[in-house]
Parts: C-alpha cells; sequence; structure tokens
C-alpha cells in the first residue's frame, strides 16, 4: 500500500491529510488541522507540529519496526507565498537526475 501526505497551506491554518493507496481502494488514514500564526516563524512552527503528528502516526501504523514512510507528498500554497521562475540547466544534469538538479537549485 502506498502512503501520500497532502498539505494545504492556508492564511490561518496547516492542513493534512494522509491517504493510503492500494488496488482500487482509497482510504483517508488521518487529517491534521494545526493553527498557523502569521508571518514566516509562524508557519515554521506550524510545519514542526504538523511533521510531528504526521511521524507519530507513521510510527504507529508499523510498532516494533522501522517507522512506515511516505511514498510522496504534495501541497497546495496561497499564491502570494509561492512563486515560480523558469531555469536553464546544463545538459549533464539531465543524465544525473534528481540528485545533480538539487545542488542546481542551491
Amino acid at each position: 500500500m502506498a502512503r501520500y501526505l497532502g498539505i494545504e497551506v492556508t492564511e490561518s491554518q496547516l492542513k493534512g491529510a494522509v491517504l493510503k493507496t492500494a488496488y482500487k481502494k482509497l482510504l483517508l488514514e488521518t487529517v491534521f488541522a494545526v493553527n498557523r500564526p502569521p508571518g514566516p516563524e509562524g508557519l515554521q512552527a506550524a510545519t514542526r507540529e504538523l511533521a510531528s503528528l504526521v511521524q507519530g502516526l507513521l510510527a504507529s501504523a508499523s510498532p516494533g519496526a522501522q517507522p512506515a514512510e511516505l511514498d510522496g507528498i504534495y501541497a497546495s500554497l496561497p499564491g502570494h507565498e509561492a512563486s515560480i521562475r523558469a531555469i536553464s540547466l546544463p545538459r549533464a544534469v539531465w543524465k544525473r537526475g534528481e540528485k545533480a538538479l538539487l545542488a542546481e537549485l542551491e
């Protein structure tokens, strides 16, 4: 079963939903809502709180073994908090995959 985390960032809250999928099945495992104080510091605090809630869920999902892992994380941000920039990458980056991409983005 694959497990995904969906995150929605709003002005006042950080919301998360953990979905579990299997063949022809979709299960909403849990939903979290964390209050978000204003400003970047508030977003960081809410992010840490949401991360600890998700880690607790993953740890409880597989007792006695390593905590379960997420197969993907998807986020929705308000338009005024996100920006998109087009960048050009050297051809060699495409051959080396995402490790090289992370280095180029830094």
